[in-house]
């Protein structure tokens, strides 16, 4: 423009007439209008899309063609109308202004972002024009990272460098897989054997290291398929990639857990795969604590060596609801009234009123308690610890019951050493002892004959006579007529001098009725399984009375799982309306037979033809064979014997004793071991136990092995030589299986003692240390090499895969050692002790289809 005006004026000269200047004007107001129209100030870009994409020289398709480009070409050009754009082309130099059909193109993005991604294809390409036909500058392999700019619809620009020069070109958006703008960090476990980390997002790839099945592993968010992970070879860290199909995600929360085992036995892991070593194993229906993890497995951390150890339980082999047995009984209900009317049932404690057929009918009925009443309490199974928090029940069930207050510990103790029911003893105890405000409950003292010893006015007091003071917490032998008295005497025969003696001492006697398999309220009155005999009381009533307390400790306790057994019988009625005349003058809390009562019926009633019938004379394992007497009036209470311990207590059998693999540990360590909480833990980490152990380990029993032997009987022709454990605190060492009383303690075990274990029951270790043979708890011992064989038909070898030299079926082994008391393994095999030399068996393909390492 300038040197247009500059060349006017040199022909005008110096002087310019109006003429002249309004002629100037013209010109350049139409040089502006053109220049305007031509170089529009909104610019576009965007990518030919036909072969060849056309330039017109006016808005139709049918006019000439200006000018063509190949597909895939980047133009510039400006907005038209609806359907064009319009362009300025050169020709001969000279600008001219054509158009573009706007489907032609494909506009470009005004404002770019960076982005990065995964190349998809084999190999990726990065074109010099926006078409998969065009040449390309660069190809990468499958799974390499490149970083991009967003340019359209379907293409990414991306500048690339040619013989140390910079060029731009283009990659089709189907052929990269954009990452996340934002990462966030992330755990899963491995799923596949092995699981990769890849140097590129590319199972095509090589692989920067691998990890097992069930590996918990830390990585990052990436892209659709795709997760980012660091690794460190050699010492130094690099970048690579693990496929999402390859793991399962672990929760961003994780909810803590109360649950119960549903296998026999319950394994945890050692990581989240059932292919990895078990850790330790729980028996079917114990109560577990643990966290939630990922969709297919749960968290919790068990004890090894003393060092908790983060183990993994898979989600089909516990449930975190209450567990619902139905038993289906092979008569009908009429049949079951029938019965029950020979047997004169009563409606009220004290034995008066006859019950009507009605009123039977009515309390017989399941029908007439359904879940969620209280009455469906009476289906309770008592036989299994719920794994109650001792702190839990102190703060909000015994915090205001006298003697009671701050006893949880000892009935969750004695809940685990006989397999009780901890709340069922609660409830009882609080029956008993008034809520714990009676005498009984608050210490009686006695000489040395179990007498209680009085002062000068009659008042029961300490004397020169006093020899120690008794507890009893379940009325034992507190009869009507004499209840201080014969209660205190029956206490000191126990040898009950304290509150936790007298809880669990207690509970032992309560388990000698449980164990026959009347281990409900409902069967120990009615008996299903053989109705009419042996009943624990006359009143219809008795079991539902009795729920409302165990209801009631429920209602103010969290984190619990029940087990509930329902009976069924043919024909069984829908609900029913309850009677109106029943009389509750008396309650039947506590079962008349634990006092010396007698039970339903002075003699077994005679069943109708479709049962089979008992003999008079036969009595169950625990009746005294002195003559029975009634609850509420002794004949000659001096007479009263305990309940009879059973003949053969290691025929007892308990749930599977958990295993306890030495050291073995998942490689995600907790962050802070120290801090770690395992699932039945104790807030004193000192005293920290496994899910189920005792915060006493010396004195208390196993989880799930309910136990009132006093001598267990010695089998050393089955158990192997050999076998060695370790403890990792001081424990009493007893001359006896029995943590009743303290008079079999012959001295204490140092922690960290190493023992050879000669013999064992179902609760205790026989052991030899320094010299003496004796016995300790089981749970306080980790066990170093004993195996169990689980099939027929074990072969032994010589060598791993070499000679079979035997073979072995359902017994017991020892393991060899190495110097570090770890068991010598290959693999999949272990190596033994067989006839006094050492063999090699093998574990199946994961360690455990044919043995497992107790």
């Amino acid at each position: 423009m300038r040197a247009l005006v500059s060349k006017f004026l040199r022909k005008r000269g110096r002087f310019v007439s109006f003429y002249s200047l309004l002629t100037l004007v013209l010109i350049l107001s139409t040089f502006s209008f053109h220049s305007k129209e031509v170089f529009a100030s909104e610019s576009l870009r965007g990518i030919a899309l036909k072969e060849p994409t056309h330039i017109f020289e006016s808005k139709s398709v049918e006019s000439k063609s200006l000018k063509s480009y190949a597909k895939g070409v980047i133009l510039q050009y400006q907005p038209e109308d609806a359907n064009w754009y319009k362009a300025v082309v050169y020709l001969d130099g000279k600008p001219r202004k054509g158009y573009i059909y706007k489907n032609d193109v494909e506009t470009s993005m005004k404002n770019q972002a960076n982005l990065k991604g995964v190349a998809l294809k084999k190999p990726t390409k990065i074109y010099k024009n926006a078409s998969t036909q065009s040449t390309y500058w660069k190809s990468y392999p499958e799974g390499s990272i490149l970083h991009y700019r967003t340019f359209s619809k379907n293409w990414y620009e991306a500048t690339v460098y040619i013989s140390g020069k910079a060029r731009t070109g283009y990659v089709h958006k189907s052929h990269v897989e954009d990452a996340v703008n934002k990462q966030e960090n992330l755990r899963g476990i491995g799923k596949i054997n092995p699981t990769k980390v890849y140097k590129n997002a590319s199972t095509s790839s090589g692989a920067w290291k691998s990890y097992e099945e069930g590996t918990v592993l830390q990585y990052r968010t990436f892209s659709k398929n795709w997760y980012e992970a660091t690794v460190y070879v050699s010492g130094k860290a690099r970048t690579g990639y693990i496929y999402k199909g390859d793991i399962e995600e672990a929760l961003s929360v994780q909810t803590s857990l109360n649950g119960r085992a549903l296998k026999q036995p319950t394994l945890v892991y050692s990581k989240a795969s059932r292919n990895s070593m078990p850790l330790k194993s729980f028996g079917k229906h114990v109560n577990l604590k643990f966290k939630s993890f990922s969709d297919n497995w749960y968290e919790a951390t068990v004890i090894i060596k003393g060092k908790p150890r983060t183990g993994y339980i898979h989600v089909d082999d516990v449930t975190t609801k209450d567990i619902v047995k139905v038993t289906n009984y092979n008569y009908s209900f009429e049949h079951m009234v029938n019965t029950q009317m020979k047997g004169k049932p009563k409606s009220d404690g004290a034995g008066l009123i006859p019950a009507t057929r009605q009123e039977v009918e009515y309390y017989a009925n399941p029908s007439n308690f359904p879940k969620g009443t209280i009455g469906y309490y009476q289906f309770l199974v008592l036989s299994e610890p719920v794994g109650l928090n001792a702190k839990e029940v102190n703060e909000k069930v015994l915090n205001q019951n006298g003697s009671l207050k701050g006893q949880a510990q000892a009935f969750i103790d004695a809940g685990r050493e006989f397999g009780i029911n901890e709340a069922y003893l609660i409830a009882h105890a609080l029956h008993e002892t008034g809520n714990g405000n009676s005498i009984l409950a608050n210490g009686v003292p006695v000489d040395k004959n179990g007498k209680v010893t009085r002062d000068e006015n009659g008042n029961i007091a300490k004397t020169s006579r006093t020899y120690k003071v008794v507890y009893n917490m379940y009325g034992y032998g507190a009869y009507d007529s004499c209840p201080i008295d014969c209660g205190a005497e029956y206490a000191f025969k126990q040898g009950w001098f304290s509150k936790s003696a007298s809880i669990i001492g207690g509970a032992g006697s309560i388990y000698n009725y449980i164990k026959r398999g009347q281990d409900t309220l409902y069967k120990m009155r009615w008996n299903p399984e053989n109705p009419g005999y042996p009943q624990y009381a006359t009143h219809v009533a008795w079991a539902e009375l009795q729920t409302s307390k165990i209801a009631a400790i429920y209602n103010t306790l969290d984190n619990y799982t029940l087990v509930f057994d329902v009976p069924k019988f043919i024909a069984q009625p829908g609900p029913t309306e309850k009677p109106i005349r029943i009389n509750f003058t008396r309650s039947l809390f506590s079962m008349p037979s634990l006092e010396g009562a007698h039970e339903f019926g002075d003699e077994p009633i005679e069943l109708a033809p479709e049962e089979p019938s008992h003999p008079k004379e036969e009595v169950t394992p625990e009746e005294p064979s002195h003559p029975e007497v009634t609850p509420e009036e002794p004949s000659n209470p001096e007479e009263e014997v305990t309940p009879e311990e059973p003949s053969n207590p290691e025929e007892e059998v308990t749930p599977e004793e958990p295993s306890n693999p030495a050291g073995e540990v998942t490689p995600e360590e907790p962050a802070n071991p120290e801090e770690e909480v395992t699932p039945e833990a104790p807030s004193n980490p000192e005293e920290e136990v496994t899910p189920e152990e005792p915060s006493n380990p010396e004195e208390e029993g196993t989880p799930e092995e309910p136990s009132n032997s006093e001598e267990a009987e010695e089998d050393s022709n089955t158990f192997p030589i050999g076998v060695y454990g370790v403890i990792h605190e001081s424990i009493n060492f007893r001359s006896s299986p029995s943590s009743k009383d303290d008079n079999n303690i012959i001295g204490k075990i140092p922690g960290e003692s190493k023992l050879e274990i000669i013999d064992m029951n179902e609760t205790w270790f026989k052991i030899q240390f320094d010299k003496k043979e004796g016995w300790v708890h089981r749970e306080d011992v980790t066990l170093l090499n004993l195996i169990e064989v689980l099939n027929e038909g074990l072969h032994v070898y010589a060598e791993p895969y070499g000679e079979i030299v035997g073979e072995l079926s359902d017994t017991l082994l020892a393991a060899v050692l190495d110097e570090n008391d770890d068991i010598v393994r290959k693999d999949n095999w272990y190596q033994i002790y067989y006839n006094g030399k050492e063999a090699w068996i093998c574990g199946a393909k994961d360690g455990q289809q044919s043995i497992k390492v107790k």
